[in-house]
C-alpha cells in the first residue's frame, strides 16, 4: 500500500496530495516527436484539460487506460511527463478495452444517459451481456491499481460512466478510502434506464450507491439520479451538483499566443466582409450539429437580405470513429453543408466554412471573433464550449443555447435559449442575435462571461472534495 505523498513548497501539504484522479483518458495526447521522445499534447474532450488545470502544482495521483501503444509503453508512470502528476496508466486487454469501452460506455451507457439509446440501435443481445462481463473486468482493472496506489485515508474520485463498478471493490478492499463519483454526461430517467436488464441496472445503481458520494453538474441530473434509484429500490447516496467553470485568466493567455493571434489574422481575411455565426463540437450526434445548419437554412430563406452578409464558420472535431453510428452522421453533416453551401452560395460566397480539425488554437481564435455562438446539443451534461467561448470574445457576440445543455440553468439569463429539436425557433433566435442592440448584447456579454468563470476548475475540485470531508 502506498505511503502518503510528501508535502511540497514551504513544506505545507497540498491537500491534493493524497487525491486520486481517476478517468478512463489521461492528462494529455502522446505522440512521437522526430527524436524518438514522447511529446505530450492537448488532451480531448473538455474533462481532461480542466483536470489538469485543477491538479496544476500538486502531487496528486492520476489512473487512466492505457489505450494506445505510447501508453503502455510507459504504464508504470513516467515522472518526466507529467511533472505536476503521478501518473499510473491501466494495461487492459484488447477484447476487454474494446467490449467496456466501446461496446457497453459508449454505444450504450452514453446513449442512455443522452435519451438516444432508441436512436443508436441499443440492444441486449448475447454478445452484449458478454462485453458486460468484460465491462466488469475493466472496472475491477482499475479498482486494482487505485488499491495500489491511494494513499492511506486518501481520497479517491473517480469520473464519468466508464466507471461507475470501480467503487463496490473499494469499498470492501479499502475501506479507509473516501470515495467521490462525479458524473460529467446528464442521467437518463427511469423510462429510459428501463432498456436495460433489470439485474444490470440494478448494478449498476448499487455500484453507483456504493461510492461515499456522488456528483453531478446540475440538479437536473441529480433529480433523474434519484428517480432512477426509486424506480429500482436502490438506497441512494449523498448526491451534490457543482457545475464546472473554466479558467478565465488561462484562456485569455492562450487566446493571446502569437499561434492564436496567427489564425485570428487570417479569419480578418477571410470573414472581415461578413458578420460570423460560430459553433465548435465534437464530430457526433448529441451535438445536434445537422439541427443547427437546418436552422441557418431557414434563416436565410425568411431573410434572403442576409445571403452573402452572414457566414455560418463550424469546427469539428472526430471522435469515436470506429462506430457506424458517428460515422454516418458526418456523412450527414457534410451532406447538409454541400445542399445548403451550393442552395444560397457562389463562387465567391459560401454561407458555411465547416472544417474539420482538432487544431485548438484555431477554435479560440473564431472564439475571440464571432458575432453569434450557437451550442445546440440535444443534451449535455454541462457543456464548456460556451463558457470558454464567453470568457474569450471580444465582440461581445450573443450567444444562443439549448435548454438540453446543463449550462443552460446557470446562464439562462444571458443567452438566447432554445428546444434542440425546434429548427424554426432556432432559426428565429439566429434573427434574434443577429438583430440584437449593442447595449443589450454588451450587457448579456458581460454577465456571460463573469457566471462563467466564477466556479474555475481549481475551485471546482475543491468544491467537490468538501463533500467528503464528513465520511468517516
Amino acid at each position: 500500500m502506498a505511503e502518503p505523498h510528501s508535502s511540497i513548497g514551504d513544506e505545507q501539504l497540498n491537500p491534493l496530495n493524497d487525491l486520486v484522479i481517476v478517468t478512463h483518458r489521461g492528462p494529455a495526447s502522446l505522440t512521437r516527436g522526430d527524436s524518438g521522445e514522447i511529446v505530450r499534447g492537448q488532451p480531448a474532450g473538455g474533462l481532461a484539460p480542466s483536470l489538469t488545470r485543477a491538479l496544476k502544482g500538486s502531487k496528486a495521483t492520476w489512473v487512466a487506460a492505457a489505450t494506445g501503444l505510447l501508453e503502455r509503453e510507459i504504464a508504470g508512470g513516467d515522472p518526466d511527463l507529467e511533472p505536476d502528476l503521478n501518473l499510473r496508466y491501466v494495461l487492459l486487454d484488447d477484447e476487454v478495452m474494446h467490449d467496456a469501452y466501446q461496446t457497453i460506455a459508449n454505444e450504450t451507457l452514453w446513449f442512455l444517459n443522452h435519451e438516444m439509446a432508441e436512436v443508436a440501435g441499443v440492444t441486449i443481445d448475447e454478445r452484449w451481456v458478454a462485453a458486460f462481463d468484460n465491462f466488469r473486468i475493466y472496472n475491477e482493472a482499475f479498482a486494482r491499481v487505485i488499491t495500489e496506489v491511494a494513499p492511506v485515508n486518501g481520497t479517491v474520485m473517480v469520473n464519468d460512466y466508464h466507471l461507475p463498478l470501480v467503487g463496490p471493490i473499494l469499498l470492501r478492499d479499502r475501506p479507509d478510502l473516501k470515495t467521490l463519483h462525479f458524473s460529467h454526461t446528464p442521467f437518463c430517467t427511469p423510462e429510459t434506464l428501463h432498456i436495460l436488464p433489470d439485474a444490470i441496472a440494478t448494478e449498476l445503481l448499487t455500484a453507483m450507491a456504493s461510492y461515499g458520494v456522488c456528483g453531478f453538474h446540475t440538479d437536473r441530473w441529480v433529480d433523474r439520479f434519484l428517480a432512477c434509484c426509486e424506480s429500482y429500490g436502490v438506497r441512494a447516496p449523498r448526491v451534490f451538483s457543482c457545475g464546472l467553470g473554466v479558467d478565465a485568466v488561462g484562456l485569455i493567455a492562450e487566446s493571446s499566443s502569437p499561434s492564436v493571434l496567427e489564425h485570428v489574422a487570417i479569419n480578418h481575411e477571410r470573414f472581415d466582409d461578413y458578420r460570423m455565426i460560430f459553433r465548435s463540437d465534437r464530430l457526433e450526434p448529441t451535438k445536434n450539429i445537422v439541427n443547427g445548419f437546418l436552422a441557418y437554412e431557414r434563416l436565410l430563406e425568411q431573410h434572403p437580405e442576409l445571403i452573402e452578409s452572414v457566414v455560418f464558420h463550424a469546427r469539428s472535431y472526430l471522435s469515436r470513429t470506429d462506430l457506424v453510428l458517428y460515422r454516418d452522421y458526418r456523412i450527414e453533416v457534410e451532406e447538409t453543408v454541400a445542399k445548403i453551401n451550393e442552395r444560397f452560395g457562389n463562387n465567391e460566397y459560401q454561407p458555411i466554412v465547416f472544417e474539420i480539425d482538432d487544431d485548438y488554437d484555431a477554435s479560440l481564435a473564431a472564439y475571440r471573433t464571432y458575432e453569434v455562438l450557437i451550442v445546440n446539443p440535444l443534451l449535455d451534461g454541462m457543456n464548456l464550449v460556451v463558457k470558454e467561448a464567453a470568457v474569450v470574445n471580444k465582440k461581445q457576440g450573443a450567444v444562443i443555447l439549448s435548454r438540453g445543455a446543463g449550462a443552460y440553468e446557470e446562464l439562462m439569463d444571458c443567452v438566447i435559449g432554445i428546444d434542440p429539436f425546434d429548427i424554426d425557433a432556432t432559426a428565429e433566435a439566429f434573427e434574434s442575435a443577429l438583430s440584437m442592440p449593442l447595449r443589450e448584447r454588451a450587457v448579456r456579454a458581460e454577465r456571460l462571461s463573469l457566471l462563467s468563470a466564477q466556479r474555475p476548475p481549481a475551485v471546482w475540485l475543491m468544491e467537490c472534495l468538501t463533500h467528503l470531508q464528513d465520511l468517516a
